[in-house]
Formats: structure tokens, C-alpha cells, sequence
């Protein structure tokens, strides 16, 4: 499990960069005088929500699949709950255009759920193949 969860890091942290990279080019290229002020806060919080679900899918009991669902549904509920109270403070506490935040804080969730799909079904099928 170590290997898979050291794996995981490595995409999870070259995704996060790729994204807001993307993210950070395509506000320059397109929309220069609409930057986000505080850009750099939104990839770092995809990374430490991406860190803390690898940290609790590789440490949880597997033992009981039942369990492991549940957990994944929780963290999935907290995942959408810290990410509307980041994109509501965000909203409210800066001048950004809403129009230029909904894209990139969109394509970033897009980018986050698609990593956090591939954790999920690396870690089963390693689970399987254990068995």
C-alpha cells in the first residue's frame, strides 16, 4: 500500500501543478486584466483535499468493503463541502470576476474528481489483487 500511496502523490501533485499552470496561462492569454488575485490559494487547496483522501483511503481498515464505501461517499460529501466554502469565501472576500472563477475553479474540480476516480480504482483493484 505504500507504493500505491506514494504512487498516488506523484499524480496527484503533477496534476494539481499541470492544472494551475493551465489554469494561470489560460487567465493570462485570455482574460490578462481579469486575474485572480490569490490564484495560487485554489491548486494548493485541491492538493491538501487530494492529500487528505489518500491519507485516509491508504490508512482506513480494509477489511470491510461496505466500510471503505462508506468512507469514500464521506469524504466525497466533505470534498464538496470544503470546496463551496472555499469557492464562497473566495467569491465574497476578493473583487474576481465570477464568470473567470467559475471556469478555472471548474476546471480544476474536473481535474480533482477525475484524480480522485483513478485513487479509488487503483486502490480496489490493488485490494483485489491481494486477495
Amino acid at each position: 500500500m505504500l507504493e500505491l500511496k506514494n504512487k498516488l502523490l506523484i499524480i496527484l501533485s503533477l496534476a494539481m501543478l499541470l492544472a494551475g499552470w493551465i489554469g494561470w496561462w489560460g487567465m493570462n492569454f485570455y482574460a490578462p486584466e481579469k486575474i485572480i488575485p490569490a490564484y495560487p490559494v485554489l491548486p494548493f487547496v485541491f492538493f491538501l483535499t487530494g492529500f487528505a483522501f489518500i491519507y485516509f483511503m491508504v490508512n482506513s481498515k480494509k477489511t470491510n468493503p461496505l466500510k471503505i464505501a462508506s468512507l469514500y461517499l464521506m469524504l466525497k460529501v466533505a470534498k464538496m463541502f470544503v470546496f463551496g466554502i472555499t469557492a464562497l469565501i473566495y467569491v465574497l472576500g476578493t473583487d474576481v470576476d465570477k464568470k473567470v472563477f467559475v471556469v478555472v475553479f471548474s476546471g480544476m474540480y474536473v481535474v480533482y474528481t477525475a484524480f480522485e476516480t483513478f485513487a479509488y480504482y487503483r486502490m480496489e483493484k490493488t485490494l483485489k489483487n491481494r486477495e
